[in-house]
């Protein structure tokens, strides 16, 4: 999501502000205690014209246990929570460019895909 504020938010250091959120399944092999640095730091290597130190947020491990009728079914997933202020001036005409905004996060998120044939071998 991208947000404005007509006056220049100080919090923000700009008009301008990304908010973004992402829930991934994790295999066995991903639910580990690195997991969570790992999917940050991967999606900062996709993240472009943002401020620096203006990127925050939380990745979060979470595990499933089913009961009753679908018990033992487990499962395991990875929540990002992330926020930044991209840069003025980094699109046309001097403005702040929204698609490549959306399309930095939606690059990070096709990173994170994996096909379930994968998940067989």
């Amino acid at each position: 999501m991208v947000l404005y504020s007509e006056r220049p938010r100080m919090e923000w250091g700009s008009h301008w502000r990304c908010t973004a959120f992402a829930r991934l399944p994790l295999s066995d092999t991903e639910n580990n205690p690195l997991t969570p640095s790992m999917y940050w730091d991967d999606m900062c290597d996709h993240l472009e014209d943002i401020e620096p130190d203006s990127l925050s947020g939380t990745v979060t491990i979470n595990q499933n246990t089913s009961f009753g009728a679908i018990a033992g079914n487990t499962s395991a997933g990875c929540e990002i929570r992330v926020s930044w202020t991209p840069l003025d001036g980094s699109g046309p005409n001097g403005t702040m460019d929204a698609g490549a905004q959306v399309n930095s996060w939606a690059t990070f998120l096709t990173s994170t895909v994996r096909c379930e044939e994968d998940d067989d071998r």
